[in-house]
Parts: structure tokens; C-alpha cells; sequence
């Protein structure tokens, strides 16, 4: 199996989630760029390149694949992709906790993250302080790490409950708000994220760190900025005509403006869309 799982779910495409970079809940055992080995691209130019292979150990040019994936096809368009592919799951189960505070959920996640269990997906979804771990393995092994779990009143979900329950999660994922932003922190640091900012409402990929909050203005990105890197997700187009999709400076932008003028320096390629919606002139 490919292990991707965007939050819009069938309705992505490989190209789509390989530009955009999307992540689902399985982001614990890693993004689209640790799955793929090779790419085919097209330049602005018309060339067309290849970059690693079809294969694990051919790495001729493999890191440009990362700089291709996310770059939202302003670098140059891809045409094919290579990847490698794990067993797949013999069985899965997904185990949901919705009592107690916000101290006993970061709690648990800590105590999950330090302990002997392995999840393919771990998420913290607020308000409501639900707390979902999802594991997939051999049988014997997935009822081990159940079993294994911090003490708690976990509910228990298997085959057409968990697919049904993580089709909700996605749903949910979708009504965050008008205004989502990806902030990037240290796991043991989500709780800070959510306590500093307060947002509406989150759902944190708690075994990496990456958190994605529904605020309830604009203003609030900026002050998100201020302490840790952060994405717009999804933002009406005033806002994003406003304030950087990216939010990088300094040494960041000029890296990235560098690159962008060296694939395509007529900004030909989705213009508007690299370096915080730079221009050329």
C-alpha cells in the first residue's frame, strides 16, 4: 500500500497531494516526500527532467524530488512519480478517548509518545479534547499495543467503525473555519501552541508536531508567526492577498526567491504562488 491519506480524502489526486505536500492522519508514519523515490518533471522551458528512480537505492538526483513536492507546480510541473510501497496492514484499530481536560489529553499523547507502543496515526482534536490512536500491524501485535495503552475509558473502533470514524475526523478537518494555518512545533509543545492562541478549534498531529488551528481573524496568523512557522491552510483570498501563504523571511525568502528565478525566472509557473505570492516584475 501507498500510506496517504489526505483530510479531503477520495476526492485527491497524486499530483495534487505531491504540489500541495497534503497530509492526513497517517502523517506518523511520514508525508508523500518520504514515499517517493523518483519524479518526471517538465520545465517552463519545455524540458523535461528525472530525478532519483524506480528504485530504493538509486539516489541520482533523489533530493530535488523534496524541493518538487510542495512547491504548488511553480517550479516546474510534474508528470510521473516513483514510490515505494509497504505491506499492508493485516489489521488496524483505532482507539478514541473523549474524557477528562486538556491536562489528562497532553498527558496521555506525552505518555503515548514516551511508552512502547507504535501508532500509524496519533491526533488531538479540540475543543472536546478527543484524543485518537490509530495502529496497524499484525493482529496479535495491534491487540498488544491496545492493551498497552495509558489507563484510560478507550472506546474501540475496527473495520467499518474506524473507517466510518475517521471519515467523521476528516469532515471535522474540513470545518476547522475559513481560516486554517499549519504551525510546525515540537510535540511536547502543542499544548503551548493551543494555550498560547486559543484558536477556535485544532487538530494536531501529536506524535510530530504539526498542529492545525481555526482562527477567528487574520490578525491572528501574524501573532502565530511570531513564535512559531506557520502555513496558510485555507484563508478567503483577501486574506491571502494580505498576508504570505509561507511567512518566511530573512535568509528563508532570499534562498527561495533564488530558486524560484533559477527554474523559472519569467515566474511563468503558477505566478503568485512562491515566495509568499511574490511577483516578478
Amino acid at each position: 500500500i501507498l500510506p496517504l491519506d489526505p483530510w479531503n480524502g477520495p476526492d485527491a489526486t497524486i499530483g495534487g497531494i505531491a504540489a500541495t505536500n497534503a497530509q492526513g492522519p497517517l502523517r506518523t508514519v511520514g508525508s508523500i516526500r518520504d514515499w517517493i523515490i523518483g519524479m518526471h518533471v517538465v520545465h517552463v522551458d519545455g524540458r523535461r527532467s528525472r530525478t532519483g528512480g524506480r528504485v530504493v537505492k538509486n539516489v541520482s538526483g533523489y533530493d530535488l524530488a523534496k524541493l518538487y513536492t510542495g512547491s504548488l507546480g511553480s517550479l516546474a510541473l510534474i508528470s510521473e512519480i516513483s514510490f515505494k510501497l509497504r505491506a499492508r496492514y493485516e489489521k488496524t484499530l483505532t482507539a478514541r478517548l473523549r474524557r477528562g481536560g486538556r491536562a489528562h489529553a497532553l498527558d496521555l499523547l506525552s505518555a503515548i509518545r514516551k511508552g512502547p507502543c507504535d501508532p500509524i496515526s496519533l491526533v488531538w482534536l479540540g475543543p472536546g479534547e478527543v484524543v485518537l490512536v490509530r495502529f496497524g500491524e499484525h493482529p496479535d501485535a495491534v491487540e498488544w499495543q491496545f492493551e498497552n495503552l495509558p489507563e484510560g475509558d478507550w472506546e474501540r473502533f475496527v473495520e467499518d467503525a474506524e473507517t466510518d470514524l475517521w471519515r467523521q475526523v476528516g469532515q471535522r478537518h474540513r470545518e476547522l473555519g475559513d481560516i486554517v494555518v499549519r504551525v510546525v512545533a515540537l510535540p511536547s509543545r502543542i499544548g503551548d501552541v493551543i494555550e498560547r492562541f486559543k484558536p477556535a478549534a485544532w487538530m494536531a498531529h501529536a506524535a510530530v508536531g504539526v498542529v492545525s488551528l481555526g482562527l477567528r481573524d487574520p490578525g491572528e496568523i501574524l501573532k502565530v508567526r511570531e513564535h512559531f512557522p506557520a502555513v496558510i491552510e485555507r484563508a478567503p483570498i483577501d486574506v491571502r492577498r494580505r498576508i504570505p501563504t509561507f511567512g518566511v523571511g530573512g535568509r528563508e525568502y532570499e534562498l527561495m526567491k533564488q530558486i524560484k528565478h533559477s527554474f523559472d525566472p519569467e515566474c511563468r509557473l503558477n505566478p503568485g504562488r512562491h515566495v509568499d505570492g511574490e511577483r516578478c516584475s
